[in-house]
């Protein structure tokens, strides 16, 4: 059993895919290595989106996690509303990884027990994330947030390319995912609030 696959089992957490990942690129710290102490405040849905970011990575062979291996694994947690945002915007997870996998590939991974090095607008997103739960006085940060990270125009640049594949109106996205950060929302059994 890889070490992914023990964290998996160990972290209790459930994956939507039904299929454990495989390979070797999540440690316990991964989510300390850039600075976010309160990890605890992400739901399952947005550790099991950051966990799926990881492992898509590293099958990639990528030398670090950037943020269009973040937005697969957005969309593969299966968190609620953001799935309603994106499936209504013909985007699945399934489209996100047929247009990254023919992306040319790195080098061998650099993959360590604290996972790959993640790329600077991967650590700006999740950073917005927060920030938007913050303003929006919400105890926990969802894949809902970190959707609005990814579509904040700090990190949208480094999205350009997928988002014009998937022919997805990013304009459209970023106000759906904004109106529904404006009410209290509870996108999980955990609840935002």
């Amino acid at each position: 059993m890889t070490w992914l696959e023990k964290y998996w089992k160990a972290s209790g957490l459930r994956d939507n895919r039904n299929a454990q990942p495989n390979g070797y690129c999540v440690g316990p710290t991964a989510l300390k290595c850039f600075n976010m102490n309160d990890s605890a405040r992400l739901t399952e849905n947005a550790l099991r989106a950051f966990m799926f970011a990881q492992q898509e990575a590293y099958n990639r062979q990528h030398d670090k996690c950037d943020v269009d291996d973040l937005f697969y694994g957005i969309a593969a947690s299966d968190e609620r509303l953001t799935s309603e945002i994106l499936n209504g915007a013909g985007i699945t997870h399934q489209n996100i990884h047929r247009y990254i996998m023919a992306a040319p590939s790195g080098k061998s991974p650099a993959a360590t027990e604290e996972g790959l090095p993640l790329s600077s607008s991967f650590k700006r997103a999740f950073e917005l994330a927060f920030e938007a739960g913050d303003s929006h006085r919400h105890k926990k940060i969802d894949c809902i947030h970190i959707l609005h990270g990814l579509l904040n125009t700090a990190v949208i640049e480094d999205l350009v390319p997928l988002m014009q594949a998937l022919k997805a109106n990013t304009d459209t996205l970023r106000s759906e995912t904004y109106h529904l950060l404006s009410y209290e929302v509870d996108s999980s059994d955990q609840g935002l609030l």
